[in-house]
């Protein structure tokens, strides 16, 4: 091998290797994010059950414990005595830990088809999900299996989790399933088990680990497939180089038009399943939990990481959401250059490290905020004057359906975004084709923010895109 060969090739594993380790290093960055977001959210929760009755009482409780000898001894002697009460039910606890984690696979496919049993309900849907189901940032995977398990579905949302096995019924209808390792061996019992039911095994284009085998079983037992082409299967997205066997399971199922039903999530991705295929095929774009966005909030509920901001009484440009080289921020530098009357917030956690290198700190009128709870979200964006999506136009964004864009419209917030197809399609959105542009739309939408019809027309197509309407087109798919 010649030199120049043999230094490129080296060059070429290191590249991989550097892209790996980025990728690693924003994964932990991100559930390091998340783990505090959560801990700030347990604390709040904490300390509003420490301001009930229930909880001064058990804290006067402990205080007497505590101070008290005589009330301390006369819990041990209650304790001594139950202790001979108890000590069968222990016995039969650890043993039953003991066979559990002998065979955990036999146990939970043993729940998990008694569960089944138990469902009045025909259609089975098992999902591989990418995430846990509890996280503070919820995206479609939740909102889907939420949705459709309200549509007479019972719906297994599939995780691995470095705990033990775990089955907890987040809704009426959908578990998560925590395994450790994430071994599907199990479920081959399970789809043996589910005669006379309709079966899926739903999945991502975003999926990583090699399925194939996994589909494989569940066709030998009549199942079908829903797969989600959510996004562009490209390294740039994924942060990573893409697996062989991710491009290999998208085109064995874009082109299995009798088991399986393809869903893409945005025109130009539908596009590209239609050279394959024409049937069972469907565009179902994101959507938005309604009555969380709609939610309406007085002053005193302004978060105080927004209160200095607010208190200036500028207008504020507002953004919430991933952070990351597909943001324009030549475009966001140029906007607080031109407005140093408006402030321009961006809440979210920076992906790749983009931010650090884009200069937005230099700017005294743009604020970048920590990722907030999905839960506590519409709480900040409520004080936004404007919301916008600031996105380069490239060959991720063509093809992106934001969640974002839906939830803007039921917060009743005047929306501005760069020219992205799936932002286009709507009446309310206000499209900034060049900087100037963007800029005149930002003092368009002021001017429609207290519009009645302008408002009208949010309401109206928030409404037209919930999540619990994407869960009917899905149904509707899958018995057309």
């Amino acid at each position: 091998m010649k030199l120049e060969n043999f230094i490129k090739s080296i060059n070429e594993d290191l590249e991989i290797l550097i892209k790996e380790k980025d990728s690693e290093i924003k994964t932990l960055t991100e559930n390091n994010y998340l783990l505090n977001e959560e801990n700030q959210y347990l604390s709040e929760e904490l300390s509003h059950y420490r301001s009930t009755k229930l909880g001064k009482l058990v804290q006067t409780y402990y205080k007497l414990l505590e101070t008290s000898p005589l009330i301390k001894a006369f819990l041990k002697f209650l304790l001594f005595l139950f202790s001979f009460v108890l000590a069968p039910l222990r016995f039969i606890t650890n043993n039953k830990v003991e066979i559990e984690s002998i065979n955990q696979n036999d146990y939970l496919s043993e729940e998990i088809i008694e569960i089944i049993r138990e469902s009045p309900f025909k259609k089975v849907i098992f999902f591989i999900a990418p995430v846990v189901w509890d996280i503070p940032l919820y995206q479609r995977p939740q909102h889907i299996a939420y949705y459709l398990s309200k549509q007479k579905v019972l719906y297994f949302y599939l995780v691995k989790e470095e705990c033990e096995t775990a089955i907890k019924e987040v809704s009426p209808n959908c578990y998560e399933i925590r395994m450790k390792g994430l071994d599907f061996d199990y479920l081959t019992k399970i789809v043996k088990e589910t005669k006379g039911r309709e079966v899926f095994l739903h999945t991502y284009s975003t999926e990583l680990k090699d399925i194939n085998s996994l589909i494989d079983v569940f066709k030998r037992h009549k199942a079908k497939v829903i797969y989600e082409y959510i996004d562009e299967i490209s390294e740039h997205i994924a942060g990573m180089k893409i697996p062989e066997h991710v491009v290999r399971t998208f085109e064995r199922l874009v082109r299995d038009e009798d088991d399986t039903y393809f869903i893409t999530s945005a025109t130009r991705l539908f596009e590209d399943a239609l050279y394959y295929r024409k049937k069972k095929l469907a565009l179902i774009t994101n959507g938005v939990e309604y009555e969380h966005f709609s939610q309406k909030f007085e002053k005193k509920d302004l978060p105080f990481e927004m209160l200095r901001i607010f208190s200036q009484n500028k207008p504020i440009i507002g953004y919430y959401g991933a952070i990351a080289s597909w943001m324009d921020y030549e475009l966001i530098k140029y906007l607080a250059s031109k407005k140093p009357n408006y402030n321009f917030v961006i809440i979210g956690l920076d992906y790749d490290g983009s931010v650090s290198k884009s200069g937005l700190e230099q700017y005294s009128n743009i604020y970048v905020l920590p990722p907030v709870h999905y839960k506590k979200l519409p709480r900040y964006a409520y004080f936004f004057d404007i919301c916008t999506i600031p996105f380069k136009i490239n060959e991720i964004t063509l093809s992106t359906s934001p969640i974002k864009l839906f939830e803007y419209m039921a917060l009743k917030k005047p929306i501005v975004t760069t020219a992205m197809p799936e932002c286009k399609k709507y009446k309310s959105v206000l499209i900034g084709e060049t900087y100037e542009d963007f800029l005149k739309k930002i003092d368009k939408g002021l001017s429609l923010s207290k519009d009645a019809k302008y408002l009208s027309l949010l309401e109206k197509e928030a409404k037209e895109n919930t999540w619990e309407s994407k869960a009917q087109e899905i149904i509707k798919l899958i018995d057309s």
